[in-house]
């Protein structure tokens, strides 16, 4: 990912609709999680689905209803979950 920046002998000399263009797009892409971290979230959650044959969805279920041990693994799982969903990040 490209590193954004603002230099402000630069910015100086923009119209102020113009600055306020630059800042607005520098703070959305502060927000936005990095794809490589997003991606590697996403591949570390499936290789679990994998593993226990069961969705995401279905781990939750069974553990809301303490219906699923609570083993490292599990823990693991419900903390990736929760980070991907602190983060925003829509799943299909």
């Amino acid at each position: 990912m490209a590193v954004k920046s603002i230099r402000l002998s630069d910015f100086a000399g923009h119209s102020a609709s113009e600055q306020e263009d630059r800042l607005a797009d520098l703070t959305r892409d502060c927000f936005e999680p990095l794809n490589g971290d997003v991606q590697d979230l996403n591949r570390r959650i499936a290789g679990y689905e994998t593993r226990y044959e069961m969705s995401s969805v279905t781990m939750l279920m069974l553990y809301e209803k303490q219906d699923l041990r609570e083993t490292e693994d599990v823990c693991d799982w419900l903390m990736l979950l929760r980070l991907r969903e602190r983060l925003g990040v829509k799943t299909s």
